[in-house]
């Protein structure tokens, strides 16, 4: 367990303390980049937009993946014949 600093605030996440560091890197990263472009939102409304765009990036990525194993599937199949 360790404690991270996200935006002024102190998080316990478990997990390995690098991988943790980085994580919580990343994400107060994209609430400070949210906060320069909306300057006149609260903490709260920050962090409700950081996680939905960072849910629509992963979800986008997942679809990506997807497609690609498809294609990838496809390009087997016709090796195989």
């Amino acid at each position: 367990e360790i404690a991270s600093c996200l935006v002024g605030s102190e998080m316990c996440i478990r997990d390995s303390p690098e991988h943790i560091r980085y994580v919580a890197n990343l994400v107060d990263e994209k609430l400070k980049e949210l906060g320069r472009k909306n300057a006149g939102l609260d903490t709260t409304r920050k962090a409700v937009l950081t996680a939905v765009n960072v849910m629509h990036e992963k979800v986008q990525l997942e679809e990506e993946n997807y497609k690609l194993q498809q294609e990838l599937q496809q390009y087997k199949n016709r090796e195989n014949q």
